[in-house]
């Protein structure tokens, strides 16, 4: 994705090229990023005719080590002129770099976490063992989690429900 940089007073901004998005198709841009200094960036997706509206929003930090991002969503309308802003303040750092920037529509369906994940909470002062009634779980690490787990005072823990098949759920199931 080619970006045209533009120095106005305040702000710092790179537009890339204008792009085609659908209605309910779901989409991510991958990218990685690295800057001079500290800050963050905003990133927007307009649509740029026949009126200007934003139609997503995200904030992504950058500082002196490389972070690669994913930003997943679903197209809100289908238009053939959507561009996404990335947007910096004059507080931010004045130099950043975008490399391995890449644009797909991507299968994936949006999935409730309050069905597929579980918080469990203790809130004594004593340990306390949590039967977890033959549902498999994963914790955040990846780890498989079965018939009970054991939570130290004052504590918590998320985990993910895994399927039989062994598929885990996330809020949001890409399929590619």
């Amino acid at each position: 994705m080619r970006a045209e940089y533009l120095d106005t007073p305040g702000d710092m901004n790179a537009i890339p090229n204008t792009l085609a998005i659908d209605a309910g198709q779901w989409y991510r841009l991958r990218f990685s990023v690295l800057a001079n200094g500290f800050g963050r960036f905003r990133l927007r997706g307009n649509r740029t005719t026949p009126d200007y509206q934003i139609l997503d929003e995200r904030f992504f930090a950058f500082g002196t080590t490389r972070n690669d991002y994913s930003f997943v969503f679903e197209g809100q309308e289908t238009t053939d002129a959507f561009k996404f802003l990335f947007a910096t303040d004059q507080d931010d750092a004045d130099t950043y770099w975008l490399d391995n920037v890449t644009f797909e529509p991507i299968a994936a369906s949006l999935n409730d976490a309050q069905f597929y994940s579980k918080l469990f909470m203790n809130p004594t002062g004593v340990t306390s063992t949590v039967g977890l009634q033959g549902i498999h779980y994963q914790d955040l690490s990846g780890n498989a989690v079965n018939g009970s787990i054991e939570l130290e005072p004052y504590s918590a823990e998320i985990l993910l429900y895994v399927a039989r098949d062994g598929f885990v759920y996330l809020p949001l199931l890409l399929k590619d």
